[in-house]
């Protein structure tokens, strides 16, 4: 029998090495996980939660995640919470939010993000590859990221950063995965 209403996808590394979790999406797929007795519209959208947890006891067990939901219209969204292995994310015409982690001790922000703490010292080296497709789509960081060596394009507004936040200058410019900017949020340091 298909596995049908509940809204969250959590891939959790308990192994001692780096693992990678592959997902294909359809609007049907993410209908069905989400409300399978609703009918999702582009005035009615569901929206499809996806976390990868690192794991906290074995430094360097990362979770990464492979997304193939470039075909997904506006009746369906994701809300993505990547983890801090290589992440490689397409999504489609949805509303969505991704969620990069870098390195930051436990008790800085809300509960479930403290949750995923790594007590990693200095900025969090990402090289994920996020095209987000044409809905109105953001970017969120927490902790001390390194974003030099990603692609990432799509973005529809300015990153919401919480934290340290290194970027390249040409990623800023015109045409640049954060030509919108930065919008740097709470009270650490940036």
């Amino acid at each position: 029998e298909n596995i049908k209403n509940v809204g969250t996808l959590e891939f959790t590394n308990e192994g001692a090495v780096s693992i990678t979790s592959t997902l294909e999406l359809s609007d049907d797929i993410v209908n069905a996980l989400v409300d399978s007795h609703h009918n999702a519209s582009a005035t009615e959208a569901e929206y499809l939660s996806i976390r990868a947890v690192d794991n906290k006891n074995v430094a360097g067990a990362t979770t990464g995640l492979t997304i193939e939901a470039g075909n997904l219209t506006n009746k369906s969204g994701l809300n993505i919470l990547a983890g801090r292995g290589v992440n490689d994310i397409t999504t489609g015409a949805g509303n969505d939010t991704v969620v990069l982690l870098g390195n930051y001790a436990a008790g800085i922000y809300g509960q479930s993000i403290n949750n995923l703490a790594n007590n990693g010292v200095g900025a969090h080296k990402v090289t994920d590859t996020i095209a987000l497709g044409d809905g109105f789509d953001i970017l969120v960081t927490y902790g001390a990221l390194d974003l030099t060596n990603a692609t990432i394009s799509g973005l529809n507004g300015p990153v919401q950063a919480y934290s340290t936040l290194i970027v390249r200058a040409q990623q800023l410019l015109a045409g640049g995965a954060f030509e919108n900017g930065i919008d740097f949020r709470g009270d650490q340091d940036h």
